[in-house]
């Protein structure tokens, strides 16, 4: 027995629904790592403005007391120094780490716009397979429609002598359906645009979501744009190889 066309839908929307969800869990997840290295490297940059306004202070401190000693290093200034060194030396190891964290960054950010990607294509095709299921329930339900769309094509096409004549001989003279279907859909699409249209009582296209997904705070060039990902993809592997080559 052949699938109706509600049943065909709905298998597809089934089909469909795993690997939505699973864009979106995968998404959300390269979004959260994102967020994480960006929290990482804010919270650098403090601790190395920190430490470099207190390295200048100690600076200041030391030569103040080491002048008025008259260059005597006793025990004290020696450890005094050494602390001066250390910090200077910190500062240096921060930016190191910032260094590192910026290519981590940029990872990040490559991998939560192929998840993007991913996932708003996904996101537009079950909203649109849901759409079809939608159209097809209502049809189901619409006999009174489809009573007064037959009855309106009925009526068309009972032509009197003179629009026969007319249909017979004028080559730009249209159909009784063409007629109606153009009635028809100008009826439906002036109500369509002024429609409310919200997810309220349709649990399903609330979990859907009636709009793509937020990307804000990603490169919208690398969501919409394959080549520049593997661009990036290719600098990052090269940067890893340089790298890798220089610490062994």
């Amino acid at each position: 027995m052949a699938m109706t066309p509600l049943a065909v839908l709905s298998t597809r929307f089934l089909q469909q629904q795993s690997g939505f969800d699973s864009a979106r869990v995968g998404y959300n997840q390269k979004k959260t790592e994102l967020s994480d290295i960006r929290q990482v490297i804010a919270s650098t940059h403090d601790k190395k403005r920190a430490a470099a306004e207190q390295a200048v202070l100690d600076d200041k401190g030391w030569r103040k007391r080491f002048r008025k000693a008259k260059g005597a290093l006793t025990p004290e200034m020696q450890d005094l120094h050494t602390q001066r060194i250390i910090k200077r030396e910190l500062v240096n190891e921060y930016e190191g780490l910032l260094s590192e964290l910026s290519d981590e960054q940029e990872e990040a950010m490559l991998s939560a716009c192929s998840a993007a990607r991913s996932y708003d294509q996904k996101h537009r095709t079950i909203l649109r397979t849901y759409s079809e299921m939608t159209l097809e329930i209502a049809l189901e339900k619409a006999s009174s429609l489809i009573r007064a769309v037959a009855l309106r094509i009925h009526a068309q096409s009972r032509l009197g002598h003179d629009e026969h004549q007319f249909q017979n001989n004028n080559l730009c003279a249209r159909d009784p359906r063409s007629i109606v279907m153009q009635e028809i859909m100008q009826a439906l699409l002036a109500r369509a645009d002024s429609y409310p249209l919200n997810t309220k009582d349709d649990p399903i296209l609330d979990a859907i979501g009636l709009y793509g997904p937020d990307f804000s705070g990603l490169d919208q060039t690398l969501i919409n744009s394959p080549a520049a990902r593997t661009k990036l993809a290719e600098e990052i592997a090269a940067r890893k190889k340089v790298k890798a080559a220089e610490e062994a």
